[in-house]
């Protein structure tokens, strides 16, 4: 009889501890878990759609950390060939549903990082491409890394299987990266 008690009591803390309106803190797990990563990756593709269409190299560039433009490649070169590369009017967009990977340092850092990674085959009236993004959504060690790292894209017959979801060339380069395929073999 004890023991039911004390389970009932276990269960009555941990449901209002769930159901209350009190915060554990901002940059914590909890809020982490709270995200609504979906949005935020969708998000962040119409912006940068949005940045192709209008051909604004400042207004793409703005979107990736200062990190991953200090250690892309001709970042500016790369934003002139993603707007040539791309062409047509965006009609629609599939969403592969976002991947989100993030922590709670306990080296004493108190480092809170979450990273999202978003794939997405894109349609456009002169063909489809499929887009992935990888962005530091959060660093509180280190804010030049918040923002988009790796942004890769390529077109859909170029794709070696346009089945699973696309995801770069598997090496999160920072930058733009055109035409790019992942291959596991050697």
């Amino acid at each position: 009889m004890k023991k039911r008690i004390v389970f009932g009591l276990i269960i009555c803390l941990t449901t209002t501890l769930l159901l209350s309106s009190c915060s554990f803190g901002e940059s914590d797990l909890w809020s982490r878990f709270n995200d609504n990563d979906q949005e935020i990756a969708a998000s962040r593709l119409e912006k940068v759609l949005e940045a192709i269409k209008n051909e604004d190299t400042d207004g793409l560039k703005a979107m990736f950390s200062k990190n991953a433009i200090a250690q892309a490649e001709n970042i500016d070169q790369s934003i002139t060939d993603l707007f040539n590369y791309y062409q047509g009017d965006f009609v629609s967009y599939y969403d592969w549903l976002p991947g989100a990977q993030g922590g709670i340092n306990d080296d004493g850092s108190g480092r809170n990082w979450k990273e999202l990674e978003s794939t997405y085959d894109v349609k456009t009236s002169s063909g489809e491409y499929r887009i992935a993004i990888y962005e530091f959504v959060q660093d509180t060690a280190d804010k030049d890394n918040v923002g988009v790292w790796s942004l890769y894209i390529i077109k859909m017959e170029d794709d070696i299987d346009p089945k699973l979801a696309y995801v770069g060339d598997g090496k999160d380069t920072p930058g733009i990266s055109i035409g790019l395929t992942w291959n596991p073999l050697p």
